[in-house]
């Protein structure tokens, strides 16, 4: 019977305007705006620290091999 209902409901639907402020569109690019950067932002740290790891095991590996010589 619900699902009957909800059918008939469903079919007979009018069309539904929606309306957004200037407010919550500046809110909702604020938001995807913030989001991108602070994805950005992320990802490059993290490269950096692991070339600056990378670069400091490959120092001391020269290193070494230097000072068997």
């Amino acid at each position: 019977m619900k699902t009957f209902v909800l059918a008939i409901l469903f079919t007979f639907a009018g069309n539904c305007y929606a309306y957004v402020d200037p407010g919550t569109g500046v809110f909702v690019a604020q938001s995807i705006i913030a989001l991108v950067v602070s994805v950005l932002f992320y990802l490059r740290n993290p490269s950096q620290l692991i070339r600056l790891i990378r670069e400091k095991f490959r120092k001391k590996n020269s290193d070494e091999s230097k000072k068997a010589d």
